[in-house]
């Protein structure tokens, strides 16, 4: 992408290249970088842009990383709750929070890419479901399931993925519920009542928000 600098005229002397405008200099280049006219550096000569040169995230052109928020569970968790298996939308009533997770979008237009990731096991074999809410609304985003084989034996972890229109710069909570579909324990990062494997079982949820 082309560019255009504007001045009045361009001097340079043996340490550095200087833009004016009639007597007023605007900005010099020499072996620090770019600075401006008070000597506040731009552009680091190692190219790190800082100082009066920050960029701001709305500047940023489409698919840039704005930001990323996440949460950790590291803890057990366990419910007896349930979530029905049926053909209804899972409700934020059903099952029981596990974790959440909040972010405050840069822009309303911009992208969140979200992603979850729960170790869960169970006492009886059963169909285990997790679901993504936003806020208080009462249905679930998205969902995701599988067969519990009891015994507390983990299946392979439940995931997650998802991506919205940000629809707002307020600040958003976006929560994983999860239960099986009948009577018995659900639960997280361990079985048997207990944590396993000394809080390195993680679950997880992770918001990216990507300028649209």
């Amino acid at each position: 992408m082309a560019g255009t600098i504007i001045a009045d005229f361009i001097r340079t002397d043996a340490s550095q290249l200087s833009l004016q405008v009639g007597n007023t200099t605007f900005a010099t280049i020499n072996a620090m970088g770019l600075l401006s006219n008070t000597g506040t550096t731009i552009i680091a000569a190692n190219g790190v842009i800082s100082g009066a040169g920050t960029i701001a995230k709305t500047a940023l052109p489409s698919g840039s990383v704005l930001q990323v928020v996440s949460a950790n569970l590291a803890s057990f968790f366990s419910t007896t709750s349930t979530i029905p298996l049926d053909d209804t939308i899972p409700q934020i009533t059903e099952g029981a929070e596990i974790l959440t997770c909040a972010i405050t979008p840069t822009s309303a237009t911009s992208k969140l890419y979200i992603t979850a990731v729960f170790n869960t096991t169970a006492s009886i074999v059963a169909l285990s479901t997790i679901a993504l809410f936003q806020d208080s609304t009462v249905n679930a985003l998205v969902s995701s399931w599988g067969t519990t084989s009891g015994g507390n034996s983990p299946p392979p972890a439940m995931t997650i993925n998802y991506s919205m229109t940000s629809g707002t710069t307020s600040s958003t909570t976006f929560r994983v519920r999860g239960g099986m579909n009948s009577a018995g324990t659900f639960q997280i990062n361990g079985g048997s009542g207990a944590r396993y494997l000394g809080g390195s079982l993680i679950s997880s949820i992770t918001i990216m928000e990507i300028a649209a």
